[in-house]
């Protein structure tokens, strides 16, 4: 009696513990998919189908739990621009920050020193020599900036890139704004994402999926 017990309680396990794999796979293709989304197309769709269904199927995940509650509203119900999309706009980006880098943030004076701002930019040549190596970044003007940011991005360093341009001050810092929103929405977003992936995948996922 007592094996016939033992038995059936090792194949309820073994079921529950197949039912948890096989829930943490789908769960994590659809993660990887929402990842590469994030990162190469146009933009991503509303994550709010996979945030539910993370909510459903792990809900007593603590890890999980925490991970969705850090990414961020926008993401969860809009589109919100991947990363090729906002390296697609850094050249226009660079351009309009650079004809207004000599404005204030409140556009005072603005006339005379947009035409300063727009000159100087036409003569601007590229400053490749600016690398993060013993730079402080909150010193550097604006043209060193964008400098230093298209390295980071030729480099495939989204986030140092961000946090170049988060130096920006006075009107290229208005112009940039939105870019900078979107961009660290999408940052939240991919690390919320990628802590989830990585728990998924701590509960016994194929090394052959893995990989």
């Amino acid at each position: 009696m007592y094996r016939v017990e033992y038995t059936n309680q090792a194949l309820c396990d073994t079921a529950k513990a197949i039912h948890t794999v096989h829930v943490s796979h789908t769960l994590w293709q659809t993660g990887s998919t929402v990842s590469d989304v994030l990162t190469n197309a146009p933009s991503c769709p509303p994550l709010r189908p996979f945030v539910d269904a993370l909510q459903e199927k792990a809900s007593q995940d603590g890890i999980i739990a925490a991970a969705i509650e850090s990414m961020p509203r926008p993401a969860l119900d809009a589109a919100i621009q991947s990363e090729a999309t906002l390296r697609q706009r850094f050249a226009t980006l660079r351009r309009n920050c650079q004809q207004v880098a000599l404005l204030p943030a409140d556009g005072r004076n603005g006339l005379w020193l947009y035409a300063m701002s727009y000159v100087r930019s036409l003569f601007v040549f590229q400053r490749r020599r600016v690398t993060c190596d013993g730079v402080d970044i909150t010193n550097l003007d604006t043209f060193d900036l964008f400098a230093l940011c298209e390295k980071q991005l030729q480099a495939g360093n989204f986030e140092a890139a961000v946090r170049v341009l988060n130096q920006l001050k006075g009107q290229p810092r208005v112009v940039a704004q939105d870019w900078l929103d979107r961009a660290r929405v999408l940052l939240e977003t991919r690390q919320a994402v990628d802590v989830i992936l990585c728990q998924l995948l701590s509960k016994g996922l194929p090394s052959s999926t893995a990989v």
